[in-house]
């Protein structure tokens, strides 16, 4: 568990980097890039746990 959650720590930063290249109106400031790349490091996760952990598990 430590590994994925380290793991989402290094997403999260790609996830940064590439909205600031990808999505310059979400990059305008701090707190608007912030929340834009917790949306889309959100919405992955919840993606492998509902498409591969729920999976495997039930």
């Amino acid at each position: 568990m430590a590994q994925f959650h380290t793991a989402f720590l290094c997403f999260h930063n790609a996830v940064v980097d590439w909205v600031q290249k990808n999505e310059p109106n979400n990059a305008q400031d701090n707190k608007t890039l912030f929340v834009r790349a917790q949306i889309l490091v959100r919405w992955h996760y919840q993606w492998l746990v509902v498409n591969d952990f729920l999976k495997k598990v039930f």
